[in-house]
């Protein structure tokens, strides 16, 4: 129920396609691998789940829906959601929209931080507007974003 665009980037994500600045580094193409919303190494599983800016927004976005998780590096983070992805309830459904908004959400900051100049802010707020937007197509996850 994501955009197809988020799906698509969680897919790349997925399968380490996203040219993150350490996978740019070993093609020779930046010498630069500083990560843009913190300065450690930029790295697939740094940028989605280790950086304290994006490890913050998962946490809000987790307690948002109301699972209580800490998210680790990306490998286990993967199987974490494979795992719990399984099934038809209202938040098995919006986990899998968070997952892949939030992972396109950071993507989208990132590319607009580094090529636009726009200095982006993880806002939660921006993040609940998306999801809740995408969750309004189903009925029961209509319900449970009026709640919220």
């Amino acid at each position: 129920m994501a955009r197809p665009r988020a799906i698509f980037v969680m897919w790349m994500a997925c399968h380490n396609r996203l040219n993150t600045k350490d996978r740019l580094a070993r093609f020779g193409n930046i010498t630069d691998g500083e990560c843009l919303f913190c300065g450690e190494i930029e790295t697939c599983s740094h940028l989605f789940f280790a950086c304290r800016e994006t490890y913050s927004l998962w946490k809000l976005v987790l307690h948002w829906i109301h699972i209580d998780h800490r998210p680790q590096a990306w490998e286990n983070e993967l199987k974490w959601i494979i795992v719990r992805s399984k099934g038809k309830s209202w938040i098995v459904k919006m986990l899998k929209i968070c997952v892949a908004e939030v992972i396109y959400y950071v993507w989208n900051a990132r590319n607009k931080k580094a090529f636009q100049g726009i200095d982006s802010v993880l806002n939660i707020q921006d993040i609940k507007e998306i999801i809740c937007t995408r969750a309004q197509l189903d009925r029961q996850l209509r319900v449970f974003c009026n709640d919220l």
